[in-house]
């Protein structure tokens, strides 16, 4: 389903994603911590030019968020095309 989209589409501003949060780590290098963010987004638009936003959770829990004004859940180690 995405192929098209990432493959010979082009990439678009993406909507916010709310409600994910962050992630905190500890750098083990230095006194510093980092937070990432739960939910990875990219927005794209294929050569018909329908658009979609794929969201990808790289964490080991289910999380459900807000893209576009739709609530999504977006499985542990996985992603979802959110078509527009």
């Amino acid at each position: 389903e995405a192929k098209k989209y990432l493959c010979g589409g082009r990439m678009l501003k993406p909507h916010p994603v709310n409600g994910a949060g962050g992630r905190v780590f500890a750098m083990k290098t230095q006194a510093k911590t980092l937070t990432a963010d739960r939910v990875l987004s990219s927005r794209w638009q294929a050569a018909d030019g329908t658009t979609a936003q794929l969201l990808v959770n790289w964490t080991k829990e289910d999380i459900r968020c807000e893209c576009a004004g739709r609530s999504v859940l977006v499985p542990a180690m996985n992603g979802v095309l959110v078509r527009e």
